[in-house]
């Protein structure tokens, strides 16, 4: 399955319709700094990447709550700081 796969299926198990649920694959490969890497078979991305892109499908549908565990220390510290704005209000994660 790929990393777009991933996202697609994701969101229609969160809730989201089709078109939405294909309308996050672009969102959630930039927010993640994926880009490309978002067509390629999740078994060839790195524990980080795929860590990267539970935590961006997880958010995609800006959950009341989040529970978050030691998966996301699998990334680097320019993520787990993204990922911190993302989780406690800033949206934009930035």
């Amino acid at each position: 399955m790929t990393g777009a796969q991933n996202v697609y299926l994701g969101c229609l198990a969160l809730g989201m319709n089709p078109g939405q649920a294909r309308e996050q694959i672009n969102a959630i490969a930039e927010w993640t700094e994926l880009g490309e890497a978002i067509e390629r078979p999740m078994s060839s991305y790195s524990s980080g990447m795929g860590a990267r892109l539970s935590f961006a499908i997880s958010t995609a549908v800006e959950p009341e709550f989040l529970l978050i565990d030691e998966a996301l220390s699998t990334g680097d510290a320019a993520f787990g700081s993204k990922a911190k704005k993302k989780s406690t209000g800033d949206r934009t994660g930035r």
